[in-house]
């Protein structure tokens, strides 16, 4: 069994799409909820790990994408249909892309 290209990115969009979905849950809550509060957990020192950096991921990349500044982040959340349209294509995948 072979994957192609086109399954990998079509993965990726649907992985994306529910992420973004899920961040603009999370900036919907109150901001004493621990899931918010994480939101802008910034960590303690300076220093770093030696070596190459590990990719993980961060909320700032997705505000980025989406053309959200991070300090204007829970205000646009908080207006749904402001949130939805940021990205027209993100939260609307069909159905039957959905179950394959």
């Amino acid at each position: 069994m072979t994957i192609t290209n086109d399954e990998v990115m079509a993965l990726h969009d649907i992985v994306a799409t529910r992420r973004r979905r899920l961040v603009g849950h999370i900036l919907q809550l109150p901001a004493t909820r621990p899931a918010s509060l994480s939101v802008g957990w910034i960590p303690e020192g300076d220093r770093r790990r030696a070596g190459r950096p590990m990719s993980t991921y961060t909320l700032k990349e997705d505000l980025e994408t989406m053309g959200v500044d991070r300090s204007d982040a829970r205000d646009t959340a908080s207006d749904r249909v402001r949130w939805r349209n940021l990205s027209p294509n993100m939260f609307h995948l069909e159905r039957e892309e959905l179950r394959k």
